[in-house]
């Protein structure tokens, strides 16, 4: 019977992993769940840029169709945006954490679909991050310096790391005797959580879509470590279509 489970198992897994890298052979579509209430997905129609290349700051204005959903909104609420990783960043992280960016996971999550890494928050640590990843660490001084992060006794250099904006991946780098497996990795980070933004039209006006008014969220840390933000970068990288 054990047998017969594995078996069966692998088949499963070949029958998932062939659909995912080969989408055309098997028509395969990416979708929500039917329990995701309350997210929907919408295609971008317009993107435009409204300030000068020569301005340091970049303001974009976003037009997305919603005719296929049942989205309302009303004047003044705001939208939530999942974002996702840029796919450099992805890259670079499983190729210096030794991980195959092909390998198919199996994870149970009741908040949204997010099938990569490129769905898994990259914010900042928190003191329970810390503290959970201290559990792996097999190298003692590492250990020591994971838990004094995750409690009091490293609450200077807790807050100087948030002034950095020091991320998850960078903390899974710098600590890498905490060596966690895939399946570790995405219950330990958790899925991205959606960013806000104010909501740039009105429905009486665009019955069929929502707009957006996106400030590009760039700054420096006190180092003078250049930081930008998650989510406006995602959107920055959206084009038409998308």
């Amino acid at each position: 019977n054990s047998l017969a489970l594995e078996n069966g198992a692998s088949s499963l897994k070949l029958a998932m992993y062939s659909r995912f890298m080969f989408p055309e052979a098997f028509n395969t579509k990416q979708q929500l769940k039917p329990t995701s209430k309350g997210i929907h997905q919408v295609t971008l129609t317009k993107w435009v840029r409204l300030t000068p290349e020569s301005y340091d700051r970049n303001v974009f204005h976003m037009e997305m169709d919603i005719s296929s959903t049942d989205l309302t909104y009303d004047i003044g609420e705001a939208l939530g945006v999942y974002g996702h990783n840029s796919e450099e960043d992805v890259c670079q992280f499983l190729s210096h954490y030794e991980l195959d960016p092909h390998e198919l996971i199996a994870y149970h999550n009741t908040e949204m679909d997010t099938p990569t890494f490129e769905h898994y928050n990259n914010g900042r640590p928190t003191k329970r991050f810390y503290s959970n990843l201290a559990v792996y660490a097999s190298d003692t001084s590492q250990k020591t310096k994971l838990q004094e992060l995750g409690d009091s006794s490293g609450a200077v250099e807790f807050r100087a790391r948030a002034a950095e904006c020091v991320t998850i991946a960078e903390v899974l780098e710098e600590f890498i005797s905490a060596k966690l497996t895939p399946n570790e990795l995405v219950q330990l980070i958790g899925p991205i959580k959606p960013r806000h933004y104010s909501i740039a039209s009105s429905m009486n006006a665009h019955p069929d879509s929502v707009h957006l008014l996106v400030v590009d969220h760039t700054w420096e840390t006190p180092s003078g470590k250049l930081r930008k933000g998650q989510c406006t970068r995602y959107l920055q990288s959206l084009r038409e279509g998308a």
